[in-house]
């Protein structure tokens, strides 16, 4: 004869199977509804970065679960874009990639999330002073920082060798060694480079002015009319006697045709210029040694000081998902940096992707630029500058020409 199973030992069964179930099916069981993915949106505007991010993304999606969807956007009214959509709450962006000078901006705006210190401070591995103060307002950190652009001298190693001589460290050596070397046949300009971009041109008396301090965010901070800031422009106006170099015709593509084709000796490029002679290489086009240095100062008593930009990740104040925005943009900028560069042609802020290769010296370059200012008022002050330098190359008196700027800057 069977035993009757008492009634509280089934209803014990049923409630054990039924916690069994329900766990099973919640954490995806065959069947079951998956808990719905997480998804944030990046925008950014360089499509160059369209492969890497993408990569990134697909990467990020297969350790986290998180999806990350990239969207390219034209760059017109991009600050605007993202405060209305953040606004309207659809489609917009958790976070994004731009430039650090428009920081004040975002922070005014709302859509800057203030980032850790933890996730962004100064060491050997990681980022250069430089880096961090590009992120800086106030005191704060409101984005990781991504890629930079810089200028440094390049320098054709094999013309250089072969007249044994070393690598110049000021303007006034380069003038010495053309006065005093005979250069190789081959040689049509002992030093040229683009005289109507200020990034080619800033590191003459860069190192004597400022605006906005080290960060770029203190309003009274103004100082780009001094003595050692006069004194360099002036030897930078006379310069157009020595190297004639026509502010019509300038260009910074011509500059780097005429290295490419070993017409140059020296010239002042930024980290575009490397993947142009590796490719020049590789097809033949260019047979010699390249190398990079640190920008010459005017003399042995003024030092150079070159321009930077900074290109950061930032969270938005409105994402819903700032923490998983926050995982993304440390993944994006670190974890996976290593290849930048290979897959965008853009450097990255970390020092340790850039350590033993050509990049290296041109990370050394970017440590001690300076960077763009982040207050609004000073936001024309770049494409002012532009034109007061082109002004002196062309004749203008420098004292009236940067104390005229000056005057403007401060009202």
């Amino acid at each position: 004869m069977k035993k009757k199973v008492a009634p509280q030992i089934i209803f014990a069964i049923l409630a054990v199977a039924a916690v069994f179930v329900f766990g099973y099916y919640r954490h995806g069981g065959s069947g079951a509804s998956k808990k719905e993915t997480t998804t944030i949106n990046i925008w950014y505007t360089d499509e160059a970065l369209t492969d890497y991010i993408n990569s990134a993304a697909l990467s990020f999606y297969e350790n986290t679960g998180v999806r990350v969807v990239p969207v390219l956007h034209s760059g017109l009214e991009y600050t605007e874009d993202i405060c209305e959509a953040s606004e309207d709450g659809s489609d917009m962006p958790d976070l994004y990639i731009a430039g650090t000078e428009n920081i004040e901006s975002y922070v005014a705006l709302g859509i800057a999330e203030e980032v850790s210190r933890d996730d962004v401070s100064e060491n050997k591995a990681s980022y250069s002073k430089t880096a961090v103060s590009a992120v800086s307002y106030n005191d704060n950190i409101y984005g990781y920082p991504f890629y930079f652009e810089t200028a440094y001298l390049l320098y054709n190693k094999t013309y250089l060798d072969k007249m044994d001589q070393k690598v110049p460290s000021s303007i006034a050596d380069i003038l010495a060694m053309a006065e005093e070397c005979e250069l190789p046949e081959e040689v049509d300009n002992i030093f040229i480079w683009d005289v109507t971009d200020i990034f080619y041109n800033y590191f003459f008396a860069g190192a004597y002015m400022n605006v906005g301090g080290s960060c770029g965010d203190d309003e009274k901070k103004l100082d780009i009319c001094n003595d050692d800031a006069i004194a360099c422009l002036q030897v930078y106006q006379n310069l157009n006697q020595f190297f004639y170099i026509d502010t019509k015709s300038s260009s910074y593509g011509n500059v780097i045709n005429d290295f490419v084709e070993g017409k140059t000796l020296f010239t002042i490029a930024t980290s575009d210029a490397i993947a142009t002679l590796e490719h020049a290489k590789a097809e033949g086009k260019f047979d010699c040694e390249y190398g990079i240095a640190p920008l010459p100062g005017i003399d042995k008593d003024h030092v150079a000081g070159g321009l930077s930009t900074t290109s950061a990740v930032f969270v938005n104040g409105y994402s819903k998902h700032a923490d998983d925005a926050k995982a993304f943009a440390r993944y994006l900028t670190n974890d996976e940096a290593g290849s930048l560069y290979d897959r965008s042609g853009k450097v990255s802020c970390i020092r340790k992707f850039t350590d033993g290769t050509n990049l290296e010296k041109v990370q050394k370059a970017y440590e001690v630029s300076k960077p763009l200012p982040k207050i609004r008022r000073f936001s024309s002050y770049w494409i002012e500058l532009e034109n007061a330098y082109m002004l002196i190359w062309d004749g203008a008196d420098v004292e009236k020409t940067l104390k005229d700027l000056n005057d403007k800057l401060k009202n």
